[in-house]
């Protein structure tokens, strides 16, 4: 034990696979994953955004509705397209899911008086 925490790199290294069961991180994988999940976030919050920026606000809740739900049936159909499924009800599970989310939220803001 005193030559592994001879050097505390080592020493810290092998407390960390060994005792945690953790492996080391590229840094450079972890922050571009980091930019990715970042940026997609922001555009997947801007969807439903944009239309009241240019509809008027009936318009624009209908708009965003059927923009996000196109948006979220097409994010659920690529991922089945990268990994393991089937498009269509991956898409439609996406979908589902999603607009359920936005109107649980909604229900939830009636409830507490948010708007």
């Amino acid at each position: 034990m005193a030559t592994l925490a001879a050097n505390e790199d080592n020493a810290l290294a092998t407390l960390m696979s060994e005792g945690e069961g953790l492996e080391p991180s590229d840094e450079r994988s972890v922050l571009r994953s980091a930019v990715v999940v970042g940026v997609a976030t922001i555009v997947g919050s801007l969807i439903p955004l944009v239309p009241f920026f240019f509809l008027p606000r009936l318009s624009a809740l209908w708009t965003a509705i059927g923009v996000s739900a196109a948006a979220l049936f097409f994010v659920g159909a690529y991922e089945a397209q990268t990994s393991v499924g089937d498009w269509r009800r991956k898409g439609l599970q996406m979908t589902v899911i999603g607009l359920g989310a936005a109107f649980i939220g909604y229900l939830a803001g009636k409830l507490f008086g948010a708007g």
